[in-house]
C-alpha cells in the first residue's frame, strides 16, 4: 500500500505545494485567455507521478476516509486509477465549500472540464489529480493492448471521458445547494455521480460488463443518497467560511455557497418527501432535529437507499446461484452510449433462464424424480405441462429418400434439411432446449467471473450499510454527531464482506 508514514508526510508538503491549484483564484491564474490550461506536460515523470499519488492519498485520508480505507480491495494494477477518480470527486465536491459565490464555483467547474479534456488528450496540466489520472490512463492503455493481443474473445475498455464530464455537470447543477425536486431527482443525481464513479473504477480494472455495471448502479445510488443525508446538518447549519480560506473546516464538499462571513443554510431533502412529511425549511433552521416531520422525511429517503442495497444483494445472490439478476437494467441504453460490451451481451442478458433439458429419467412422472438424480443436490422443477411435452423420445423413422452416393445411411449421409425433417418433434425440441440451456449456462459462468472480478469495487456498499444501520439505531435523527464520525468497524466489516462475497 502507498499509505506509509513517509508518503503521508510527503503528501502534507505537497498539499501546500499544490494549494494554489485548489484556491479560489485557480481559474484566473491557470487558464489562459483562449480557455486552455497554461501549463501542460506530455508525459509526467516518475517523480511527478509519485508526488501526485501521495497528494491524492492524503486528500482521501483527510476528506474521504471510507475511500481511503477501501482502496485495499482494488487490484494493484488499477489502484492509481482508483485514487485519481476518487481524488477528482473529492476535489469537485469541495468547490461549494471553497468559493464565495456561484459564479466563481462555475468557473472552477469549467477549470475541471478543461483539465479532464486536456488529460485525455495526452496533455495533462501540472495538477496532481490530472497527473495521476494521465499515468493511470497510460497504464490502462498498455495493459489493455497486451491483453487484447493475447485474447481475441475478451473485451476491454478504457475510462470514458464523458463519465468524468457527467459527474462535473451533475454537481454543477446543484452548485448552489438547490433542493432536489423529488426523490427520483435525487436518485438520478446519485446515478450521475456515485454510480458513475463505480463505472469508472470498473472500466479501470479493466472490465466491461453490463451485469457488473447494473449491480454498481444500485450501490452507487444508495451511496449517493446517503451522502446527501450525511450532508444535511452541514448544509442546514454551515460553519462560517474564513475570508481567504481555501478549504472549509470539514471539507466534505457538502457546505453551502454563501457570503464571506454569513453562510446561507439549505435543506436539500427532496421537496416531494418534505411535502408528504410536512417538513418546513424554516422549522428545520429553528428547531433542528426536532422539526416536525423531519425524522419521517429522513426515514423515507433512507428507505430508498436501503432498497437499492437490498436489490444489489439479491442480484449478487442470483448471480452466484447461476440465475439471472432478476430485472432489467434501466440505464442499459445510456451505458451502451459510453462503452462496448462483450458479444455475449448482444442478446438480452436478463431473459428468463430456460429449464434444464430432460434427462433419461424423464420417463418417470415429475413427483418420482429424486434429488439424487441431480448432482447439484436439487431436482429439476418440471411442471406437468413441461413433462407432457417431453414424455418420450420417439425413435426417428429412417428416411425413404434415395440414398446419396456417399452412403446408404439416412442419418449419416442425407442432406441437413432431410435429417432435420426426419427427427421427431419431441427430439428436435429436446435438442433445442439442450442448446439453449448450455448457452445460458455459459453466459451465467461468464457473468459470475465478471462479478468476481468486480467485487472489490462494490465495497462502498459496506460503508453505506453501516451508516444506515447507525441512523436506524439513532431513530433517524440525522443531526446526531455520532453519524459524522469515522466508522471504526469499516475495515474489518469490509474484509469479511469481501471474503464472503456479501455486501
Amino acid at each position: 500500500m502507498y499509505s506509509t508514514r513517509a508518503s503521508i508526510r510527503l503528501s502534507r508538503r505537497l498539499c501546500k505545494q499544490y494549494d494554489t491549484v485548489h484556491s479560489v483564484k485557480t481559474p484566473f491564474r491557470r487558464i489562459s485567455s483562449n480557455g486552455a490550461d497554461a501549463s501542460h506536460t506530455s508525459t509526467p515523470s516518475e517523480s511527478e507521478v509519485t508526488s501526485a499519488r501521495a497528494y491524492c492519498l492524503n486528500l482521501l485520508q483527510t476528506y474521504d476516509a471510507p475511500s481511503y480505507t477501501l482502496q485495499t480491495f482494488i487490484p494493484t494494477s488499477a489502484r492509481d486509477a482508483y485514487l485519481a477518480i476518487r481524488a477528482f470527486n473529492t476535489s469537485i465536491a469541495q468547490i461549494p465549500d471553497t468559493v464565495t459565490n456561484a459564479t466563481v464555483g462555475a468557473m472552477r467547474m469549467e477549470f475541471w472540464r478543461q483539465t479532464i479534456s486536456s488529460t485525455f488528450a495526452g496533455r495533462p496540466p501540472k495538477e496532481p489529480v490530472a497527473i495521476l489520472l494521465s499515468h493511470a490512463l497510460s497504464t490502462l492503455s498498455s495493459h489493455s493492448q497486451s491483453l487484447s493481443s493475447s485474447s481475441s474473445s475478451s473485451s476491454f475498455s478504457s475510462m470514458p471521458k464523458s463519465w468524468f464530464l457527467r459527474i462535473i455537470s451533475a454537481r454543477e447543477q446543484y452548485l448552489n445547494n438547490a433542493p432536489y425536486p423529488s426523490l427520483d431527482a435525487l436518485e438520478s443525481y446519485a446515478e450521475s455521480t456515485y454510480s458513475t464513479l463505480l463505472y469508472l473504477t470498473l472500466s479501470a480494472l479493466p472490465l466491461s460488463s453490463l451485469t457488473a455495471d447494473h449491480i454498481a448502479s444500485h450501490i452507487g445510488k444508495a451511496s449517493g443518497i446517503v451522502a446527501v443525508l450525511r450532508g444535511l446538518p452541514l448544509l442546514a447549519f454551515p460553519s462560517p467560511a474564513p475570508h481567504h480560506s481555501n478549504r472549509s473546516g470539514l471539507g466534505l464538499g457538502l457546505g453551502a455557497s454563501g457570503l464571506e462571513s454569513t453562510r446561507q443554510g439549505a435543506v436539500t431533502l427532496p421537496l416531494d418527501i418534505m411535502a408528504e412529511a410536512g417538513v418546513k425549511e424554516e422549522e428545520v433552521f429553528r428547531r433542528g432535529a426536532d422539526a416536525p416531520g423531519l425524522r419521517d422525511a429522513v426515514f423515507a429517503v433512507a428507505t430508498r437507499a436501503n432498497d437499492h442495497l437490498i436489490t444489489a444483494r439479491q442480484m449478487l445472490k442470483n448471480v452466484f446461484a447461476g440465475q439471472d439478476v432478476g430485472h432489467e437494467f434501466e440505464h442499459a441504453a445510456e451505458q451502451l452510449e459510453h462503452r462496448d460490451y462483450p458479444s455475449h451481451y448482444s442478446s438480452s442478458p436478463l431473459s428468463p433462464s430456460p429449464s434444464p433439458p430432460p434427462s433419461r429419467t424423464q420417463n418417470r412422472p415429475p413427483e418420482a424424480y429424486d434429488s439424487a438424480d441431480d448432482p447439484s443436490g436439487g431436482g429439476y422443477d418440471l411442471s406437468r405441462e413441461t413433462y407432457s411435452s417431453f414424455t418420450s423420445y420417439d425413435t426417428p423413422t429412417p428416411s425413404t429418400s434415395t440414398p446419396t452416393s456417399s452412403g446408404s445411411s439416412p442419418f449419416g449421409t442425407a442432406p441437413a434439411q432431410t435429417r432435420q425433417d426426419s427427427l421427431s418433434p419431441s427430439l428436435s425440441s429436446g435438442i433445442t432446449a439442450q442448446k439453449e440451456y448450455q448457452q445460458h449456462q455459459h453466459q451465467h459462468n461468464i457473468q459470475l467471473e465478471e462479478v468476481e472480478r468486480a467485487f472489490g469495487v462494490y465495497m462502498p456498499a459496506v460503508a453505506t450499510s453501516l451508516w444506515l444501520e447507525k441512523l436506524e439505531k439513532l431513530d433517524f435523527d440525522v443531526f446526531r454527531p455520532e453519524l459524522r464520525g469515522r466508522e471504526w468497524k469499516l475495515p474489518w466489516k469490509a474484509y469479511w464482506a469481501f471474503t464472503r462475497r456479501r455486501i
